[in-house]
C-alpha cells in the first residue's frame, strides 16, 4: 500500500493529490514500522517508503527547500 501511494504521489498532476497520497503513503509504512509482526523485509520497505513520504510532504510545505 506505501508503495503505490508513494508511487502515485509522484506522479499526481496536482499539489493537493501529491500531498494527500505522501500522507497516505507515510502513514501506511509507519504501520508496517510499528507492527510487531513486521518482517526485516517489510522494515525495510516501509522505512524506504517513510523516508520518501516525509522528504515528498517536506518539500510541498516548502517548494524554494
Amino acid at each position: 500500500m506505501a508503495r503505490d501511494d508513494i508511487h502515485t504521489a509522484v506522479n499526481a498532476d496536482d499539489e493537493h493529490r501529491r500531498l494527500q497520497y505522501a500522507l497516505a503513503a507515510r502513514d501506511n509504512a509507519a504501520e508496517v514500522l510499528t507492527d510487531p509482526h513486521a518482517t526485516r523485509a517489510e522494515i525495510d520497505y516501509a522505512s524506504y517508503y517513510f523516508a520518501d513520504a516525509e522528504a515528498l510532504i517536506a518539500q510541498l510545505a516548502d517548494p524554494d527547500a
